[in-house]
């Protein structure tokens, strides 16, 4: 159905007269251009026909590049033998040059200055900018530095033969001014009438142009803008997202109730808001899309603004998988390449995504391409089979291609093909079927592969490195933009919506700081020319003209005209633009539109059933693990049950240096190799200083081994570590002095042992042999202790009362071994307690534990029974001990929910 306002009913007055055969009408971009070719099709179909010629009709910069074609065709004008530069050539060329010039300050940012200069390069050409008249004495650096790079870009494209496009329009006015007119319409075929319709801004060189058509016999004609007689409301929301959410609901309402109907949205910054825009339509046009297993399509509405092609995710797989040709990756990066669906094969993800938390575990922050590969070659099941054979050879065939071509310099289109092929080596873009938009967006990659082959023109010779940053950045210039089906909602930018008609138009977001937007002057061309040939952004007078002109051709462009601004943004007051303020504000809230999850959730039929048992373990033979077990066990039933049944865990997160964790292991493994050449106290005793710390030394030195191949440990690194490790073994060892006399019988070793029937492997710090033959356990911590956490039904640190447990006839005191810069300190309880500084008698310790040591031993004996029983009867209650502390590090909350049942409160999902 064609909109049946002044606009629509303008352009069929054009079309119901004789159009010229040779005629054309000219639109200022291709949106409009396709309106219109549509708008004539519709409007001879209605007359009742059924056959009939197109119309003729180009958008300015489409038209620009016909005439050129013909001009090259020719071959009489001086320039017709250059080369027409793309956008991205020119942008290219600037960088060059901009980066070449020996004026050029040595930290300028080279990408962002190419943008600002092809941008004045194109005010200079369109908008007719005297350059060669600047006052040089008057002009800043900036201004003078554009100057010297115009010379020399203008030196590089005479010497390769190019052309920008902003020279276009006075290249073609220049062979027409000098041509004999009628020769000119036949040789470059030029139409005998020019309609020019949805021109608003017409720069001169566009003026200089029409007026050389007008000397070779063109007809110009104008369609004038209708007066606008609208129906406008205004309405105001509390702040952007309730704004742009009602303009959602709205827009499907009134669908939902007249389907037949063209509805435009028009968002002054929809580039900027284009994710947030798209996110709230889709969850009012497609709320099934929520769901995982919901393959992407085309939406059903029309947005104007692209993504950039390098930001979705086929092509962020593509440019992540080049990155293997640099010698190591981030840890970020390689984790995308395994996990990415677009790459390897599908049967192999889920083995691919345990092998990502292998890699982690490893704590590489920049994984070296042969580790990859080496992991890949060594992750195999229990059997030994290999779980990523198929991705083992995607990486081995990639290895010998990055090291074939990866030392060479080459053109573009050389690495192209080289590209190419790595890629598919990974299997690039998977074995799966691609859904509508996944397809979509490899076919504009393709197109943007002949974009990057023709650069050959602009550049040299490079490393895979710059090329690879060159076709990033191909890739983040160019837009993508779905190919939708037919939709009745357009949502579009505030230039593109003008000369387009509707049957009702939203504009959003008129508040007075952004309508009229604020002025922008090119930083590198003098301001006070920019002012006085009234270029774009040059002034706030041009804005508000640019706005005002612009706002009136949205209310010509339906019968009901929709204003709307947020009232607050980022905690500031907002008032309506000045210039939509005369419109009466209405009031009328838009009901918002209920989610399909909160429907889901409101419409619920639900059971609560209180299930705190897991079921017995079957094969008890299948457990695994010692101590952590039963402290999870009384720390949260639920976290034993989801980690050591369920193997439930975080992905490992990698630091850079050593965390906690790694620094606690080297330190137990410094004193492992110490009282491994000592023995016992004796020999500590019979050690000089100096033989001492040069024992200290080396020890440190050998736990050192293994850290020292991580890429991130340099010589200052382990020279601190080492000093560190030193200061506190040290000490401790003058702790040990102190004690009665003692030999290490049991030093970083394993014990299997079964309580209540669950199998347990338990690895003892130390364990040593008093003079009486009593043992003495020693847990070393490098964190904080306390004896408190031995004591109740769930104690927080069960290991130190289940090493005393195993060897309970013997034991006759444990500790913790406090090993940290605050503290060098024994911690523990003893039935002797003289044995060393800072034990205590169970009787004077102070904590609910009992008083005689062997019935201590038992109590700790039925304590740790009872876990492992609940254990193993599958006990697995949501129940932490403390929430506050016993939640605050756990990595199961999302598992287990602990907010439902905390929160009984929360009704909502």
């Amino acid at each position: 159905m064609q909109s049946q306002h002044a606009l629509s009913a303008l352009l069929h007055e054009h079309f119901s007269g004789d159009l010229p055969a040779n005629g054309l009408v000219l639109t200022p971009n291709e949106r409009l251009s396709r309106f219109v070719q549509t708008s004539y099709g519709d409007f001879q179909r209605a007359q009742g026909k059924t056959a009939f010629a197109n119309l003729r009709c180009r958008s300015y910069q489409g038209w620009l590049q016909d005439l050129w074609q013909r001009l090259t065709l020719d071959g009489r004008h001086p320039r017709s033998a250059q080369v027409l530069m793309t956008q991205q050539q020119e942008m290219l060329l600037w960088e060059t040059v901009i980066t070449s010039h020996p004026d050029t300050p040595p930290l300028l940012n080279s990408v962002a200055t190419a943008k600002n200069a092809q941008d004045a390069w194109r005010l200079v050409c369109e908008w007719a900018l005297p350059v060669d008249s600047f006052e040089t004495d008057e002009l800043l650096q900036s201004h003078q530095l554009f100057l010297a790079w115009v010379a020399a870009f203008h030196e590089q494209c005479q010497q390769r033969g190019l052309l920008t496009f902003s020279e276009l329009s006075g290249v073609i006015c220049d062979a027409l001014t000098h041509s004999d007119p009628a020769a000119a319409v036949a040789t470059w075929r030029l139409p005998n009438q020019i309609v020019m319709y949805g021109f608003d801004d017409q720069a001169p060189a566009l003026l200089q142009l029409l007026e050389a058509l007008t000397g070779c016999g063109c007809q110009l004609i104008h369609v004038a803008e209708p007066e606008p007689t609208p129906q406008v409301s205004l309405c105001s929301f509390s702040d952007p997202q309730a704004e742009l959410e009602s303009v959602a609901t709205w827009c499907y309402q009134a669908i939902a109730a007249q389907p037949v109907q063209q509805i435009g949205v028009v968002i002054p910054d929809l580039s900027a808001r284009r994710a947030e825009v798209e996110r709230h339509f889709n969850r009012v046009f497609d709320p099934h899309g929520i769901l995982p297993t919901t393959p992407q399509h085309a939406p059903g509405f029309n947005m104007s603004a692209g993504q950039p092609l390098a930001q979705v995710p086929v092509m962020q797989a593509a440019l992540q998988a080049l990155q293997l040709n640099r010698a190591r990756l981030e840890l970020e990066t390689a984790s995308a390449l395994l996990l990415s669906p677009f790459l390897g094969i599908q049967s192999e993800l889920a083995a691919r995504a345990l092998l990502d938390v292998r890699l982690r575990e490893q704590g590489e922050l920049s994984p070296s391409r042969q580790l990859l590969r080496t992991s890949a070659a060594e992750f195999c099941d229990d059997e030994g089979l290999p779980l990523c054979e198929h991705w083992y050879h995607a990486l081995d065939d990639f290895d010998k291609l990055a090291k074939q071509y990866g030392p060479s310099a080459r053109l573009p289109s050389e690495w192209l093909p080289v590209f190419m092929a790595q890629l598919q080596c990974l299997g690039w873009p998977g074995d799966r079927t691609l859904d509508t938009l996944e397809y979509q967006q490899v076919q504009v990659w393709q197109t943007c592969l002949d974009e990057f082959a023709a650069l050959d023109v602009v550049t040299a010779p490079m490393a895979w490195s710059e090329a690879l940053s060159l076709l990033r950045r191909l890739l983040q210039q160019r837009s993508f933009q779905p190919q939708t089906r037919i939709s009745p909602v357009q949502i579009l930018g505030s230039l593109e919506a003008a000369g387009l008609p509707f049957d009702q138009l939203w504009v959003m977001g008129l508040d007075d700081e952004a309508w009229p937007p604020a002025p922008s002057p090119n930083p590198l061309l003098p301001l006070a020319v920019q002012v006085a040939h009234n270029t774009p952004q040059s002034s706030a007078e041009r804005e508000f003209r640019y706005a005002r002109n612009l706002t009136q051709r949205w209310l010509a462009s339906a019968s009901q005209v929709t204003f709307s601004y947020a009232a607050t943004r980022d905690d500031k007051q907002l008032q309506p633009s000045p210039l939509v303020q005369a419109f009466a504000q209405t009031r009328e809230a838009v009901p918002l539109f209920t989610a399909w999850e909160q429907l889901q959730w409101q419409s619920r039929e639900m059971e609560s059933i209180e299930d705190t048992n897991a079921g017995g373990v079957a094969e008890v033979q299948r457990i695994r693990g010692g101590a952590a077990i039963l402290r999870d066990q009384a720390a949260c039933p639920f976290q034993a049950f989801a980690r050591h049944r369920l193997r439930a865990s975080e992905v490992p997160e990698v630091v850079l240096g050593l965390d906690a964790a790694e620094r606690g292991n080297l330190l137990h493994h410094a004193m492992e190799i110490v009282w491994r050449k000592l023995g016992d106290q004796a020999g500590l005793l019979a050690q000089s200083n100096e033989r001492l710390l040069a024992l200290v030394d080396e020890a440190i030195a050998d736990a050192l081994r293994d850290i020292r191949r991580k890429s991130f440990v340099g010589f200052r690194f382990v020279e601190l570590e080492t000093r560190r490790l030193a200061g506190l073994v040290c000490a401790w060892l003058e702790l040990e002095k102190k004690r009665a006399p003692f030999t290490v019988v049991f030093n970083e070793s394993r014990k299997d042992l079964t309580l209540a029937g669950l199998p347990l492997s338990v690895r003892y710090d130390r364990v040593d042999a008093l003079a009486d033959g009593g043992l003495f356990v020693i847990d070393y911590k490098t964190g904080l202790t306390a004896v408190k956490s031995w004591e109740g039904e769930r104690p927080d640190q069960p290991q130190v009362p289940l090493y005393a447990i195993a060897n309970r006839e013997k034991v006759v005191a444990a500790a913790f071994a406090q090993i940290n810069s605050r503290e060098i300190a024994l911690k523990g309880l003893a039935d002797v307690p003289d044995v060393a500084p800072g034990l205590k008698h169970p009787a004077d310790s102070g904590l609910d534990l009992p008083g005689v040591w062997k019935d201590l031993l038992a109590q700790w004996q039925q304590t740790l029974e009872q876990l492992a029983s609940d254990f193993l009867a599958g006990e697995a209650a949501v129940a932490p001990k403390v929430p506050g502390s016993t939640c605050r590090y756990c990595e199961l909350k999302g598992f287990c929910r602990i907010r439902s049942v905390t929160d009984d409160e929360e009704d909502t999902p």
